[in-house]
């Protein structure tokens, strides 16, 4: 009985690794090169591949040289004694700095005093000797990293620039407006001392029909977007503190916490009678009437 068998060789596909520069100044030469490698196909197999390369642009080394940006994409063929045995592919996205780069901001429009952060916005650039350099309107220089905490006051420009080598240069200005916040309340009450029970109005000052103004009682909101005239009913005797937020058309505001007004709640007198409450035709009688005062000893 005759038998015959074929034996079969499997070549694993070599696996890629491309490295260089992604980033491509204009006007300058970067390279790119891919590295493969092949698993042997069984282990300690005394196997030695050599490759063959085929980038979209033509070029057949393993590195490429080039002056431009776009998806380069290699072919690696790989051989044993000149054979073709597998293939396999790998891509690289190279960028043309200074196209895609610019500062982008947590918002463009803040109200007076706040801050915000500037940053750099590039996809793909890797150059880790890329310097930064943020200017303001007047060109002073307020940064040197990628990033930086600005605070304006009126409305202005930054700039950055960045330098990735000779004859590489990226540059993004910004504009920022910044509003004015609205002048802060002064407050007019209608009394500082009323009695229990009674209403009391409160008018902030400034009074713009473009405001919008919350009020809060001893610290407590009791309005949202009022008007700017508070009254209130005040039943419980006490010290109470009202304030008031401005907030103009920019959504910008000021706010009196710390200088509230006050009023003072007086309690009611109590009054109290004393006496004979019999009397004799012709006779004298004598009432005594006891007030108890209302204490204005209400704190502070």
């Amino acid at each position: 009985m005759l038998s015959n068998s074929l034996n079969f060789i499997i070549h694993p596909a070599p696996e890629l690794q491309i490295s260089g520069n992604n980033v491509i100044c204009n006007g300058d030469t970067a390279f790119i090169k891919v590295d493969a490698s092949t698993m042997p196909y069984q282990p300690n197999a005394n196997v030695q591949y050599s490759y063959s390369y085929k980038w979209s642009d033509d070029a057949t080394a393993m590195i490429d040289t080039i002056t431009e940006g776009g998806i380069y994409t290699v072919t690696v063929t790989s051989k044993i004694s000149d054979r073709d045995l597998c293939t396999a592919t790998a891509s690289v996205n190279v960028i043309t700095s200074g196209a895609d780069m610019q500062i982008i901001a947590d918002k463009t429009v803040i109200c007076d005093g706040e801050y915000i952060n500037l940053r750099a916005n590039f996809e793909g650039f890797v150059n880790e000797n890329a310097s930064y350099v943020w200017t303001d309107a007047d060109g002073s220089v307020i940064g040197n990293s990628s990033n930086v905490t600005v605070h304006p006051s009126a409305s202005t420009q930054y700039v950055l620039t960045i330098n990735a080598g000779e004859a590489c240069t990226m540059s993004d200005t910004i504009d920022i407006t910044v509003h004015a916040r609205p002048e802060m309340a002064t407050l007019v009450p209608s009394a500082e001392y009323i009695c229990q029970g009674e209403q009391v109005s409160f008018t902030a000052d400034p009074s713009d029909a473009n405001y919008t103004y919350e009020w809060f009682l001893n610290g407590v909101k009791v309005t949202d977007e009022g008007t700017s005239i508070l009254t209130l009913n005040l039943n419980e005797p006490g010290v109470y503190a009202v304030s008031a937020r401005i907030i103009n058309e920019f959504g910008c505001s000021a706010i009196n916490l710390e200088v509230p007004s006050v009023v003072k709640v007086m309690p009611t007198p109590q009054v109290m009678l004393s006496g004979n409450n019999t009397i004799c035709n012709g006779d004298t009688a004598v009432i005594n009437v006891n007030v108890l005062p209302a204490s204005d000893d209400l704190g502070s």
